[in-house]
């Protein structure tokens, strides 16, 4: 009886070690320079306000610099209306659980200038973020992955 339960403690200890992730036990030792490089995404969603109700895309690359500031540029479709060359500036904020807020700008031919708010999760040792506009009237998300 006594060696069943000890392999079962050691298959359970087994699990754990080798199902728990590096980045999962920093978990809460996240700052601005866990968010640095340049991120392809991609969002969608729909939107329920504004000039342009209806479904919402877009891809494009967002750069975080390390130090709460983002640059970008990305393609639209708003409800099958095409925008491209649309240019991105904004702020964030990354807490110490790797969640984090930000701010962002858009201007381009097509589109109001117009500024958004996020909330994000970092994930994968930082190689991968994923989003949610927070702005009332919004249903978008947006996966980013890092590729530099």
């Amino acid at each position: 009886m006594r060696s069943i339960l000890n392999m079962r403690v050691i298959a359970f200890a087994s699990f754990i070690a080798l199902t728990t992730t590096p980045a999962a036990l920093a978990h809460g030792n996240c700052s601005w320079s866990n968010l640095q490089g340049t991120f392809g995404f991609t969002l969608t969603g729909t939107r329920a306000t504004g000039t342009n109700p209806g479904q919402r895309a877009a891809v494009g690359q967002l750069t975080a610099d390390g130090n709460g500031n983002l640059a970008g540029s990305e393609t639209q479709s708003n409800n099958g209306i095409i925008v491209q060359g649309v240019t991105e500036t904004g702020t964030y904020v990354v807490n110490e659980d790797c969640s984090g807020t930000a701010t962002l700008t858009l201007k381009g031919n097509g589109v109001d200038t117009t500024t958004r708010h996020f909330t994000f999760q970092i994930l994968n040792n930082s190689q991968e973020l994923i989003a949610i506009v927070t702005d009332q009237g919004f249903t978008e998300t947006i996966d980013f992955k890092q590729s530099s």
